[in-house]
């Protein structure tokens, strides 16, 4: 037989994360805001050579509540200053003040190109300051980068003393590579600022990390660390950048220069970003180490707290990391994040019953609920509490799990024996998306395994490879299908394929190999694709099964004994069993045989291949 895995199990749900353009970064930075909107529209009379700054905040709301507390100061004097008309003082002259009009009609309904070109040509004309930073907010709506930087030169030009005029300037000159640039231009943004250096540079951290091409982000930054050496935030900011770009260990190097510097206060700021990376790269050693002596001076700090859980369940020490989320969660209830991963914990131990309590808090938190509703369903799964776990997956609406839930319904009708319910419910599965579509047809093709109808689970196979060429699961999903019916040409030549795609995929390495073995024939290459598999992964009990027996059929019995003993200690398998008593045999370990035998026979006897033993075995090992 193959020692391959069988695919059997729906495959659970990926995030995926996207990230938003670098230019939406850009327009970000400069608003403050999730989205560019124009603000209110000018008043004619409000334009004025030598007017006072406007807010760039982009929150129509907050605009009017200003423009309102405005109106309600006029109102208390006992003699209202008159609203300035700007053409009686022969500031416009009438047909500035319809192009104004026209402008402002333009960008309600959504024409921010032409609304710019009217509002730029007259802040020019005019050099007026408050038409140039309205037109500057319109370019920012047209996400055009040379529309901003037209609006931001000449912003800089009229009002020379605007601090967010060079804010936006130095972001644009490091989206064109021009880091000596965009220095001048920070460093006279940073004289303009009310804001102190360090924070200065915290907020232009979060900015250029975001928006500015890595080369050129990177080297800005280095000559701000450069140029500011003892200033804690400018290493911090280094690090962002270089975190944002995947460059663990630069980003790493860099925080540990800001904590050198930096007050006990702001510890937190380096060491939340430290354990992130720490968690991201897998650093579980070095990271445990590292945030266990900072956690003794900051033990309230859950971020870093909920992290340092995480890295306890990398190094596999999941009573420890139990215990953290524990503490946390009776320090601070609300901890929502350390409560889903203490029950994601808690199902991978198969903790199912303590998992649901863990999850039944956050059915009704907003953000939680699919997610919850999701790993209940698995839970109660688990339990064969089959009623329940349909109506968990039931409430699972959400578009990131809606898919897997209906998969897992699918999965228990058909374990319940609803065939056609459980395919009824694979067809409400949306497949529009082509990954959605290849879920759906895998789902199929195990069913139809299931059903022993293997000619269409192949033609379903071939379906998803049509849209997924390179689906190294489906190939070997199909090859075990191929080994069943006896075609063994085809099965060693999708396992070629698969190692063609991936010489490391270790279940093709193992079942090609152990399907060599099982032949006697090129059991040099057989040694190589085992011992390469084996490589990978030491523990995998099957892979030590294939290489004993491999070492059986080279006749070397005593490495056959100590491979195939060590798979078994790691599983109590029947076919790593039937193989372990062979080699005893052969390696006239007839005493160890005996007692294998007389222990497990009756948990085994069912299977094929220990029921073949029976005519090798002496006949002691029959009786009673």
């Amino acid at each position: 037989m193959s020692r391959m895995t069988t695919e059997t199990e729906i495959q659970r749900p990926s995030h995926n994360f996207v990230k938003k353009g670098l230019w939406v970064a850009v327009l970000l930075f400069m608003q403050g805001c999730s989205n560019p909107v124009v603000t209110g529209p000018i008043e004619p009379s409000e334009v004025t050579k030598n007017s006072p700054n406007i807010s760039l905040s982009s929150n129509p709301a907050a605009q009017n509540t200003q423009n309102l507390k405005t109106s309600e100061a006029e109102n208390e004097n006992e003699e209202p200053v008159p609203a300035y008309n700007a053409i009686a003082d022969n500031r416009l002259n009438s047909a500035q003040m319809l192009k104004i009009l026209q402008a402002e009609i333009l960008l309600r309904r959504g024409s921010y190109e032409s609304a710019f070109e009217l509002l730029y040509g007259l802040a020019k004309d005019t050099s007026d300051t408050k038409l140039v930073k309205r037109a500057f907010e319109v370019s920012m709506a047209t996400y055009d980068v040379e529309k901003i930087r037209k609006a931001t030169d000449l912003w800089k030009e009229l009002e020379p003393s605007a601090d967010l005029a060079w804010r936006a300037a130095f972001i644009l000159s490091l989206q064109e590579g021009k880091v000596e640039q965009a220095l001048q231009e920070w460093d006279t943004y940073q004289t303009l600022s009310e804001l102190p250096m360090e924070q200065d540079l915290l907020v232009t951290s979060r900015r250029v990390a975001a928006s500015a091409p890595v080369d050129a982000g990177l080297v800005f930054f280095e000559k701000i660390v450069q140029m500011h050496p003892d200033v804690w935030s400018g290493h911090l900011g280094l690090a962002m950048v270089a975190a944002t770009h995947n460059m663990p260990d630069f980003a790493m190097e860099a925080l540990q220069e800001a904590s050198k510097l930096v007050e006990k206060e702001q510890k937190p700021q380096i060491y939340q970003l430290l354990a992130k990376l720490y968690v991201d790269n897998s650093k579980t050693q070095v990271g445990i180490e590292d945030l266990g002596r900072y956690l003794e001076s900051f033990p309230d700090d859950f971020v870093v707290q909920e992290r340092m859980a995480r890295l306890q369940v990398l190094a596999e020490d999941y009573a420890g990391a139990e215990t953290r989320y524990k503490m946390i969660l009776e320090k601070l209830p609300e901890a929502h994040k350390a409560r889903l991963s203490l029950a994601l914990l808690q199902i991978e131990q198969n903790q199912f019953e303590k998992a649901i309590q863990n999850l039944q808090p956050l059915l009704d938190e907003k953000g939680y609920k699919a997610i919850s509703h999701y790993y209940q369903g698995i839970s109660l799964q688990e339990l064969k509490r089959f009623d329940e776990a349909l109506q968990s997956f039931s409430q699972v609406v959400t578009t990131t799990f809606q898919v897997d839930a209906l998969l897992h319904r699918a999965e228990i009708f058909f374990a319940q024996g609803d065939i056609d319910q459980a395919y009824a419910e694979l067809e409400k599965i949306s497949v529009d998306l082509p990954q959605n579509k290849v879920k759906r047809l895998r789902a199929k093709a195990i069913f139809k395994s299931y059903q022993e109808k293997y000619q269409e689970a192949l033609d379903i196979y071939d379906q998803v490879l049509l849209i997924e060429p390179s689906n190294t699961p489906v190939m070997l999903a199909k090859s075990y299908i191929h080994f069943n019916f006896g075609e063994f040409e085809e099965y060693e030549s999708i396992l070629l394929k698969v190692l063609e795609l991936n010489e490391n995929n270790v279940e093709a390495l193992n079942g090609l190999g152990y399907f060599y073995v099982e032949r006697q024939q090129k059991l040099d290459k057989a040694k190589v694709l085992l011992s390469r598999a084996l490589e990978l992964e030491p523990n995998n009990y099957f892979i030590l099964d294939s290489m004993g027996w491999l070492y059986y059929q080279l006749q070397d019995y005593a490495k056959a004994v100590e491979y195939l003993e060590s798979a078994f200690d790691i599983e109590a398998d029947e076919e790593v069993f039937a193989h372990l008593i062979q080699a005893y045999l052969k390696n006239n370990q007839t005493d160890q045989a005996e007692k294998l035998w007389k222990t497990y026979y009756n948990q085994f006897k069912n299977w094929e291949s220990v029921a073949k033993l029976k005519q090798f075995v002496p006949a002691g090992f029959l009786d009673d």
